[in-house]
């Protein structure tokens, strides 16, 4: 097999990439230059590391780290298929920027954290430094001598990245590292970065995936065990060879339709899918009508005895122009009151 020269080259099972790296790969959500990246990057929190290297530092960013849309692109250019937006883990949250998009919990994690350091800003404020201040908080919180609204703040501030059910269970004690963490963090990037980040929590795409498909996606439905015993010949040299359980795994969290893909032609497909999409361009104004009826969502006094019910709403209409062409309104969903609609 020929040598890949291309920036997708090699690039399958990793997680980190520079900015001159995402550049290369022209995936829609990123900027074009390696300046873009750069201030797009630090505008929106990416999860950063600096790695030494020629020519001196350098950073590199996460993949769980970029836009929703630029992740499913490249997971799709890894498949070779268009599956990644029916993969199961590509639809999971995850942060793309600490401004927008914040969960519940992020948001109330925020709020309290800035509560707390609001708090060691107002003691330094009185002449304390900032490093007695710290100390002294983490003291009270530790006593119980904090007041009931600051006291109630520690568990929300205290919320770690990715947790999704809190509801506050985390402790109610501090300490000093987190708090110079908490404040560093404000000080370089603003009061948004202290909102935990929501991690994309998701399998990477493994390098074995690609041909893993070519070879599963066929006609003849071959078995994920003949797969594995002859994808050796289709990987890469020095490419590490998946178990069954790891291909397994991996075919799992596909959707029904991601795995007949290639398997199945387009009418079996059609019965697995979730629905079938349908228009009207080939219909006009009163060729089909649609009628249904529902309860009110309000009680009122019944005309016979007074007391409180609800009476049945039903409605027609017309599918083309979704205009409502007649409507009734009953005790109870009868014969009569459709007919009343019509």
């Amino acid at each position: 097999m020929p040598t890949q020269t291309s920036a997708h080259s090699n690039l399958h099972a990793r997680e980190w990439f520079s900015a001159a790296e995402l550049v290369a790969l022209s995936l829609p959500g990123l900027q074009a230059s390696k300046g873009g990246v750069l201030r797009q990057a630090q505008a929106a929190g990416w999860r950063v590391r600096s790695v030494s290297g020629r020519g001196g530092n350098h950073y590199e960013y996460h993949i769980r780290s970029l836009p929703k849309d630029t992740l499913e692109t490249y997971a799709a250019q890894l498949l070779g298929l268009n599956v990644s937006k029916s993969l199961k883990a590509l639809k999971r949250p995850f942060t793309e920027g600490l401004t927008s998009g914040l969960k519940a919990f992020q948001r109330e994690a925020l709020e309290a954290r800035a509560a707390v350091l609001a708090e060691i800003d107002s003691m330094v404020q009185s002449g304390l430094g900032r490093s007695l201040a710290v100390d002294a908080f983490i003291r009270r919180a530790n006593a119980g001598q904090l007041g009931a609204q600051l006291a109630s703040f520690l568990p929300k501030a205290n919320m770690r990245s990715g947790a999704r059910n809190h509801p506050y269970s985390f402790t109610r004690t501090i300490s000093r590292s987190t708090l110079y963490l908490w404040l560093k963090e404000r000080a370089e990037r603003g009061i948004e970065a202290l909102a935990p980040k929501h991690i994309w929590r998701g399998p990477i795409v493994p390098a074995w995936a690609k041909a893993l498909m070519k070879l599963y996606a066929r006609p003849q439905k071959p078995s994920l065990a003949y797969v594995i015993e002859v994808l050796p010949q289709h990987l890469p040299a020095g490419l590490r060879m998946p178990s069954y359980g790891q291909a397994l795994r991996f075919l799992n969290n596909l959707s029904s339709q991601s795995r007949a893909q290639g398997r199945m032609g387009p009418h079996a497909l059609k019965a697995i899918r979730a629905y079938v999409t349908r228009d009207v361009d080939n219909l006009w104004p009163g060729a089909v009508y649609a009628a249904d009826g529902h309860r009110f969502d309000a009680m009122i006094a019944h005309p016979q005895h007074g007391r409180p019910f609800r009476p049945e709403i039903t409605s027609v209409i017309d599918v083309y122009s979704r205009k409502v062409v007649g409507w009734s309104v009953a005790l109870n969903e009868d014969t009569w009151g459709v007919l009343d609609a019509a």
